[in-house]
């Protein structure tokens, strides 16, 4: 169910949130997403952007907060369409909640997604880098 003032979707009938009578979502409607801080929500409408899904975006706090406590402080609520919003989590999910999975030729191609940067700072102390050539 969708609910027309808080743009959220739920399981129920009624809105948990505010109340309000649900009704079936429309292709059309714009459905709260995500809630982050002003910095990642910035990041997560990029991201929407170059993929094509348009969003709104506003602030938690209201713009008199918003100016008290400043601009990158706070947090951000994003809305994308309904027709949207499938694709939108998967996008959110990737982008915040992704492993880096890498691989490194030199000791096997082992998979490594937990690092020590203190080894990784030792093997680049003992790694001139890619060889140049005198003649350059």
């Amino acid at each position: 169910m969708y609910c027309p003032n808080c743009h959220r979707l739920f399981e129920e009938d009624v809105c948990p949130e505010c109340g309000a009578l649900g009704r079936r979502p429309k292709e059309d409607d714009y459905c709260l997403m995500s809630r982050r801080e002003a910095i990642w929500a910035g990041m997560l409408a990029d991201v929407l952007k170059q993929e094509g899904i348009e969003c709104i975006q506003e602030s938690e706090e209201g713009a008199a907060m918003r100016t008290l406590i400043g601009t990158g402080l706070g947090y951000t609520l994003t809305y994308v369409p309904y027709s949207d919003l499938e694709r939108a989590d998967a996008l959110e999910e990737a982008l915040f909640n992704a492993e880096a999975v890498v691989t490194d030729d030199a000791e096997g191609g082992e998979e490594d997604s937990e690092r020590d940067p203190d080894d990784m700072e030792q093997k680049a102390a003992l790694d001139p880098g890619p060889a140049s050539d005198p003649e350059e």
